[in-house]
């Protein structure tokens, strides 16, 4: 099974926007959508393979427009705590479509193989995202390497583990505790900013995006929990299938990056 969601974003993105919809031998897996953030990961669901996940998408003015709309979704409580670098309250006049995103999944693989030495190590990306052309431009900061249908992205990774996460990402921690408050502190969180998005056809892209991914050990192996935060300047439009093309997109990459993910780690287990 492959490393898990840190780089889970990436391909989230090139499939939203332009949708880079490259070939792959993953299984199909089975998807199970959840309609609250709040879902707890299920462990005969885990274990059976199953993949959990969440999403919405809300308007610039933060109504939800996605297809299952959740009555009691906060986006001071289940929002802007991910919004770390505070993207949202500094926009100025610019407007911001919003997606929110919530993946649990197993991997057979003991928690400690998630390490930042591996999580940031370039061969090891590169392996998991064999698709995308990525450059290394210093300790955690990497280059995803744009093409005609989908744009450059810079992104950066940092590491928590147990004792420095209530210390260094207060709110962090007290989301994935009270989203999550059966499962403890992770082992491990990643936090990965993407930014300087390139454009699409002369076209702005997303503003940013955040990824947040817990490694919690569980029933033997690893459960990963991902949370990410996008803000995107523009949705495809109705004659390409409207933001339901790119829902669709977006559900189609969540199942086929945890399966691509849980080959590369089996490979290496």
């Amino acid at each position: 099974m492959k490393p898990v969601l840190s780089q889970f974003l990436i391909v989230l993105i090139c499939n939203m926007i332009g949708g880079l919809e490259k070939k792959t031998d993953a299984k199909k897996v089975g998807l199970i959508r959840e309609n609250t953030i709040m879902f707890k990961a299920d462990a005969p669901k885990m274990k059976s393979r199953d993949v959990q996940y969440y999403f919405a998408l809300l308007d610039p003015q933060l109504e939800v427009i996605s297809n299952n709309k959740e009555k009691n979704l906060s986006f001071k409580k289940d929002i802007a705590p991910l919004d770390i670098f505070n993207y949202w309250n500094n926009k100025g006049d610019e407007e911001y479509y919003v997606l929110l995103t919530k993946v649990a999944y197993f991997v057979d693989q003991e928690v400690g193989y998630f390490n930042p030495e591996r999580l940031s190590d370039l061969t090891y990306i590169q392996s998991t995202m064999p698709d995308y052309e990525i450059r290394k431009l210093d300790d955690k900061k990497f280059l995803l390497e744009g093409e005609l249908m989908s744009p450059s992205i810079e992104y950066d990774l940092r590491f928590f583990n147990e004792s420095n996460f209530k210390k260094e990402n207060r709110s962090l921690y007290n989301y994935c505790l009270d989203h999550n408050a059966d499962l403890g502190c992770p082992a491990l969180s990643s936090v990965q900013h993407n930014y300087r998005f390139g454009k699409v056809l002369l076209h702005k892209t997303s503003k940013m995006s955040t990824a947040i991914t817990n490694y919690y050990a569980y029933e033997g192996g690893t459960l990963v929990i991902n949370y990410t935060l996008n803000y995107i300047h523009n949705l495809p439009p109705e004659l390409f299938g409207g933001h339901q093309s790119m829902t669709d997109k977006i559900v189609k990459g969540i199942g086929e990056h945890v399966e691509n993910t849980r080959k590369v780690s089996e490979k290496q287990s």
